[in-house]
């Protein structure tokens, strides 16, 4: 659980000094691109791959909707 909770604080921590950082992946996302695949591999998959662990245990104890981890990006 520690790892989810640090990576809230980190996200909130960079939404807040680099507000303007959270508009390249919202226009990124919209269409294919090379520049979305290396968003991906740089910044979604690590993120979510430290935070599947987490994730799955609430999943597993019924604290969560089970649901696909790429669910999660839908």
């Amino acid at each position: 659980m520690a790892t989810l909770q640090e990576s809230k604080a980190n996200f909130y921590q960079a939404a807040v000094e680099e507000p303007l950082l959270g508009c390249l992946p919202a226009d990124e996302f919209g269409r294919e691109s090379e520049r979305l695949d290396y968003l991906y591999d740089t910044c979604v998959a690590p993120t979510l791959g430290a935070l599947a662990p987490a994730l799955e245990r609430l999943m597993a104890a019924g604290r969560m909707s089970t649901v696909p981890m790429d669910g999660l990006l839908g």
